[in-house]
């Protein structure tokens, strides 16, 4: 277990247990801590009475093995401030040494690491939210695929009847007989990408096993990803062809 670097001379050690409720395993543990204190001269008219400082700590649960930030509350003396942890966490009777903890925010140390650890043994920042993230996002790809199909169909079929609305009141009449044929490019666009986004979104007839799943989900996902694709640049091209023509009748 790393000591703490001293901060002057001043410095003085103590040893104390403070029970704390685990982040992993939601059960409490007792950290057997070694602090560092450091005298502070006291404010006119400051209270006199004993405090708990709070101090970040990178912990291991005995029970899971597993990594969690802990805010411990240090109890300290009027007139001391912390400027340094080390400790080992026990549960059961059973004690198991555990990483040095983070420099807690405002330590006068908290910019430097102590002397005998190098930045490649500090503790690895906690990644569960990473992992969590990344399992939602597994989990509802179908569903976001599905949806935004489902959306993107609704504007497909409903673009059309605006479509022909604004043409209407634009009056095609302006376009010469040989480029009439031009007014019909938008609506069949977006006829196909209607037509592409339903495909998307047909059910497929499949009964894959337990270990053929994940090869028939990957494979699902991208045959829909590439139909939306396909869709989207369909429907992409009638909004710029209806565009272009709505603009040439408005000049002629």
């Amino acid at each position: 277990m790393g000591e703490v670097e001293p901060v002057g001379e001043a410095v003085r050690q103590r040893d104390l247990s403070i029970e704390f409720e685990c982040p992993r395993c939601g059960g409490r543990h007792v950290a057997d801590a070694s602090i560092s204190v450091e005298p502070q001269p006291l404010l006119f008219g400051g209270s006199g009475a004993s405090s708990a400082a709070l101090w970040s700590a990178q912990l291991r649960c005995p029970d899971t093995g597993e990594e969690g930030k802990v805010a411990l509350r240090v109890p300290v003396e009027a007139g001391e401030r912390l400027v340094g942890l080390t400790a080992t966490v026990r549960a059961l009777g059973s004690a198991q040494e555990v990483r040095d903890v983070d420099q807690g925010p405002g330590s006068p140390t908290a910019d430097r690491p102590p002397a005998d650890r190098t930045p490649a043994d500090r503790p690895p920042a906690d990644r569960s939210w990473l992992v969590e993230e990344l399992t939602t996002v597994r989990q509802n790809s179908i569903a976001t695929l599905r949806t935004f199909s489902t959306t993107m169909l609704t504007v497909s079929t409903g673009g059309i009847a605006v479509y022909y609305t604004v043409l209407e009141y634009l009056d095609p009449e302006g376009l010469a007989p040989e480029f009439r044929w031009i007014a019909l490019l938008p609506p069949l666009l977006l006829v196909l990408a209607a037509t592409a986004y339903v495909w998307s979104l047909r059910p497929t007839l499949d009964s894959p096993d337990e270990a053929g799943y994940a090869d028939s989900r990957r494979s699902y996902l991208l045959r829909t990803q590439r139909r939306v694709t396909v869709a989207t640049g369909l429907l992409l091209a009638a909004t710029a062809a209806s565009t272009a023509l709505w603009g040439v009748l408005l000049w002629t």
